[in-house]
């Protein structure tokens, strides 16, 4: 009975093992190989001047519980800049164009990240920002150089914004997208050294033990084993 228990125990801390892990906040200059150690799967990539790619189609390729949106630089062979969230929350429109919301500002949080996306029926961007003054009209103007940028309703930034921008148009991925890793370092991308990549993980994994974690499960486990042979073999004799 014992043995059987133990296996089982260790059979689920095997399964928690697996599920992803799912960094908070920006990320900046990681690579495919932490990515992968923290179980998260490629589900969508294009390259920056890519027009035919339809954001309907990333969604239903990205479709579990979590979606991460990335910038992949080539000749740095990390993701500049990444970005993780609820699929819900990434994937949901939130405004309908550029041109008509010049007055209002996004609060769509999900882990640590503000997240906006245009509907399909209008034009404008995809991305998350760190900041809580993103003017809906144009996204990456929040993403420039340092404070004190206009945000399209008359006023000015006071919190430095980083986060990325993927333009789109009428359910399409555009060409030309901006990302700011720091707040005053912003990049406009038109050229082949950068790719878009999406990843996308289990919706359980938020709940997953850190390592050291599940190493003290397993003591504990091996423990209560080994107690109830003791008790057996008491119950023998």
């Amino acid at each position: 009975m014992a043995k059987k228990f133990a296996a089982l125990s260790l059979l689920a801390l095997t399964g928690m093992a697996q599920a992803a892990v799912i960094p908070a906040g920006l990320q900046a200059g990681i690579t495919t190989t932490q990515v992968a150690n923290w179980g998260w799967s490629e589900c969508a990539r294009t390259g920056s001047d890519t027009y035919n790619v339809t954001i309907a189609s990333i969604v239903s390729s990205c479709n579990k519980g979590y979606v991460g949106m990335a910038v992949w630089d080539k000749a740095a062979n990390t993701f500049a800049i990444a970005g993780f969230g609820e699929r819900a929350v990434v994937t949901t429109p939130i405004y309908d164009d550029y041109n008509g919301d010049d007055f209002a500002t996004t609060q769509n949080w999900s882990n640590g990240l503000n997240w906006y996306l245009t509907s399909d029926q209008g034009s404008g961007s995809w991305g998350f920002t760190t900041s809580h003054q993103t003017a809906l009209y144009s996204a990456d103007v929040n993403l420039e150089n340092g404070l004190n940028n206009f945000l399209g309703a008359g006023e000015t930034e006071t919190e430095l914004a980083a986060g990325l921008s993927f333009h789109v148009g009428y359910g399409f991925l555009n060409g030309g997208w901006a990302f700011n890793p720091d707040g005053n370092s912003q990049t406009y991308l038109y050229s082949d050294n950068y790719e878009r990549v999406f990843f996308t993980a289990d919706a359980n994994a938020a709940t997953v033990p850190l390592p050291p974690t599940i190493a003290l499960m397993g003591l504990g486990l091996a423990g209560l084993v080994a107690t109830r042979r003791r008790r057996a073999g008491k119950a023998a004799a």
